[in-house]
């Protein structure tokens, strides 16, 4: 989290983490890891990281939570951090 390479949101108190970030045994997923950190660097919050992830994008024609290990993800990062 302090690298940049992963993201929470605080929320009712409490801090939530995204499971997708996480692979199958709940350690970082180097898959996802790099686009968080170039998002997190363009100045997103996690909210806005979020939503980025979960939201239609256009450079894809899909969501980037569901390209995770592809490389649309890296498109999409692309797409926002270099418009």
């Amino acid at each position: 989290r302090g690298a940049g390479r992963m993201f929470v949101v605080d929320h009712g108190g409490g801090t939530l983490i995204p499971s997708f970030q996480l692979d199958e045994v709940f350690d970082l997923d180097e898959r996802v890891a790099p686009a968080v950190q170039r998002l997190t660097e363009f100045g997103m919050s996690g909210w806005a990281v979020w939503q980025w992830f979960c939201a239609h994008n256009p450079w894809i024609d899909a969501r980037p939570v569901d390209v995770i290990g592809s490389a649309d993800l890296d498109t999409a990062v692309a797409g926002l951090v270099d418009a």
